[in-house]
């Protein structure tokens, strides 16, 4: 990738789009769980629950960041 504004599809191939199509649609979908009314559902749970479920988005939101940096380095599989 040129730079980190740019997305080319053809950097990728099927599998590692695949891959982060679902990592990022569950991604948007956990944190969509956080915001407006949800947040007050998420409040309820412990500290635990709730400090479990910040690292399965930042896990997440990794996962997607290393797919991208893998295709800008050459990493097509």
């Amino acid at each position: 990738m040129a730079n980190a504004g740019t997305f080319n599809a053809q950097e990728f191939s099927l599998d590692q789009l695949d891959e982060l199509v679902k990592r990022s649609s569950q991604l948007v979908a956990l944190l969509a769980t956080l915001r407006g009314v949800g947040y007050q559902s998420f409040k309820v749970y412990s500290e635990e629950i709730q400090e479990n479920t910040l690292w399965l988005a930042g896990d997440l939101a990794e996962q997607i960041h290393d797919g991208l940096l893998l295709s800008s380095e050459g990493g097509k599989s």
